[in-house]
């Protein structure tokens, strides 16, 4: 009798250290009890949103025809866009004079995202922002860029191209590091963004799922430009011809 109360009590001792070791183990590891292993979920991306300024630059050429004409050229996470001046040259002692078909070029750039982001890493995005012409005399061009996830800029990602700045070359190594997903089939959003006289923008989606998925999921389809009336033509030379 007394055998069998001492092997009953050590069963139930053993049993209680068991549950205290798997709760301090949970209180440990989070998400244990609901994902298990967290390598076991990731980001993978499902979809890209190309927003690429094509409507907005035919209006704007519309709106300044005669004065200015702005070109643009999209890729994703490449955006390139050049103001010209189409007016008169004139003198404006003791200013810079306007010159017709003076302009200004830039080019934002941003490395390719990777398609699977896994919990507790770091992925790098090389960026660059800069003139890739500069033909201007006495009007110049402004443009800043921004590089955000799920609307939370990432550091050192918002940055300026302008006379203040003297129109630096800015290139940053820019970190992504996700954070964990809450549910299953949950999206988060890779943004980047250049503004001018025009913005363009590539927004990278993805989905948080079970790694053991990831494989099976198509990538996203190419960029396909739609089909637009034939453009107004290029913008002219710069050419000196004062009234």
């Amino acid at each position: 009798m007394n055998y069998n109360c001492l092997e009953r009590m050590n069963r139930k001792a053993t049993l209680i250290v068991l549950l205290i070791f798997v709760f301090t183990i949970s209180l440990q590891i989070p998400g244990l009890l609901v994902y298990g292993d967290q390598s076991e979920y990731v980001w993978v991306l499902r979809d890209i949103e190309d927003y690429d300024a094509k409507e907005k630059t035919r209006n704007q050429n519309k709106e300044s025809e005669g004065v200015w004409h702005i070109e643009t050229n999209y890729s994703r996470g490449r955006f390139t866009q050049k103001r010209t001046y189409t007016g008169k040259t004139t003198s404006y002692p003791p200013y810079s004079d306007a010159v017709h078909g003076e302009s200004m070029t830039f080019r934002a750039e941003w490395g390719s995202p990777p398609g699977i982001m896994k919990l507790g890493e770091k992925y790098p995005i090389n960026f660059f922002l800069g003139l890739v012409e500069d033909n201007s005399s006495k009007y110049t061009t402004t443009a800043w860029a921004v590089t955000e996830l799920n609307g939370v800029k990432l550091e050192n990602s918002y940055v300026k191209l302008n006379i203040k700045t003297d129109y630096k070359a800015i290139n940053e190594t820019l970190i992504l590091e996700p954070s964990e997903g809450t549910v299953e089939g949950q999206k988060l959003e890779l943004t980047l963004l250049v503004s001018s006289h025009v913005g363009m923008k590539t927004v990278y989606v993805y989905e948080w799922m079970k790694a053991s998925e990831a494989s099976k999921v198509e990538p996203p389809a190419p960029y396909t430009p739609e089909p637009t009336e034939t453009e107004q033509k290029s913008a002219p030379t710069r050419e000196i011809d004062y009234e």
